[in-house]
């Protein structure tokens, strides 16, 4: 993991693929290093020591993101059941 003297600390464990992707795609978007190797327990994303800090909050937005995205999508859902319960009591 390390390049000459740096520090390479893991950031995230046990990811599916598909998780370590999207948390990947943050990380190219902030601009910090990473690596993303298969671990004993799934996918692991590795950064320098230094960008540790960075790396751990963009996995908490890539969270806090995903609770927001859940809660809509629950609310349009909510909506739409109470629309069609509406449109049936109209219609009988």
């Amino acid at each position: 993991m390390a390049n000459g003297a740096e520090q390479w600390v893991t950031v995230a464990t046990g990811l599916t693929e598909a998780r370590a992707n999207e948390l990947a795609l943050v990380l190219i978007a902030r601009n910090l290093p990473f690596q993303r190797q298969a671990g004993p327990n799934g996918w692991e994303l590795w950064v320098p020591f230094a960008d540790a800090p960075a790396a751990a909050s963009s996995d908490a937005l890539v969270r806090a993101s995903k609770t927001v995205a859940a809660a809509s999508e629950d609310a349009v859902s909510v909506v739409a059941a109470t629309a069609s319960r509406r449109e049936a009591r109209r219609l009988s």
